[in-house]
């Protein structure tokens, strides 16, 4: 468009900001905009924030909207408390705009919910949700649940939830699985998932294979989920190879991992590692038996 000659507008630019993969990208066009006296208005600001890597660079950018007397609204007090890296900080734009008027809708409040640091916390957040009179979504709920380790109180909040005639989705089923204390519980919720023609993910299987007491179990949800064709990642086999009780039962992990391609990282090796140790007491060779296998069906760690 430049070499054409074609002037930008601040239309153009703003879509620029938003498609930048980088804050440095984004920056150096919002720098751009100043030089050649573009409007500078809430939507271009709240974009550059949003693009932020710190909290520091979002604070920056939002005080300089202050300074050149631009309207702020929920959006941008929102963009901003989600860069917040604590709750404090969090807080203090959320109380910022209460003294400023600023109306708070449920995207203010489920924002602020997420960056809540305990139960208590969030719980209060929550309180002054339904004292608002504001209509609490899947993402209220769940963000609730989310916050608690005690899976008594996040059975109680679904079930709120239910009595609150709201449909749950595959994001509430997987924050609850997560919160059981044993199998037996996450796959009795799995089975409610499914039950209401819901679609688990990776994830899901992922949290149930760390929920299982014993490899056999493990592997027989990671068959399902590879029958529900589902891609594992490399999550799902350091879970697995945690589990494996014997060499044979990690040649079986590796040759998955070859057949999905899914590649060793870091943890990977380490499990890998470590469970040979574990094996090398009561079958001394297992390191090199191992070592043996891997370079002979070409699979590195």
């Amino acid at each position: 468009m430049k070499k054409n000659d074609i002037k930008l507008d601040e239309i153009t630019y703003n879509t620029l900001i938003n498609k930048s993969h980088t804050y440095k990208q984004a920056f150096e066009i919002f720098e751009e905009m100043k030089k050649n006296d573009i409007k500078l208005d809430e939507i271009t600001y709240s974009t550059l924030i949003n693009k932020s890597e710190t909290y520091e660079q979002a604070f920056e950018i939002f005080e300089e909207m202050k300074k050149n007397d631009i309207i702020l609204n929920k959006i941008s007090y929102s963009t901003l408390i989600n860069k917040s890296e604590t709750y404090e900080q969090a807080f203090e734009i959320f109380e910022e705009m209460k003294k400023n008027d600023i109306i708070l809708n449920k995207i203010s409040y489920n924002t602020f919910l997420n960056k809540s640091e305990t139960y208590e916390q969030a719980f209060e957040i929550f309180e002054e949700m339904k004292k608002n009179k504001l209509r609490l979504n899947n993402i209220s709920y769940g963000t609730l649940i989310k916050k608690t380790n005690n899976f008594n109180i996040a059975w109680n909040i679904f079930e709120e939830m239910i009595n609150g005639k709201l449909r749950p989705n595959t994001f509430i089923f997987n924050v609850l699985i997560k919160k059981t204390n044993d199998f037996n519980t996450a796959w009795n919720i799995f089975e409610k998932m499914t039950n209401r023609k819901l679609r688990p993910n990776t994830f899901t299987f992922n949290v149930l294979i760390v929920k299982t007491n014993n490899f056999n179990t493990a592997w027989n949800i990671f068959e399902e989920m590879i029958n529900r064709k589902l891609r594992p990642d490399t999550f799902t086999f350091n879970v697995l190879i945690g589990k494996t009780n014997n060499l044979e039962d990690i040649k079986k992990c590796a040759k998955a991992m070859l057949f999905h391609r899914v590649y060793s990282n870091f943890h990977i090796k380490k499990t890998i590692k470590k469970q040979l140790n574990y094996f090398s007491r009561r079958q001394k060779t297992a390191h090199l038996d191992f070592q043996n296998w891997a370079k002979e069906n070409r699979f590195y760690f």
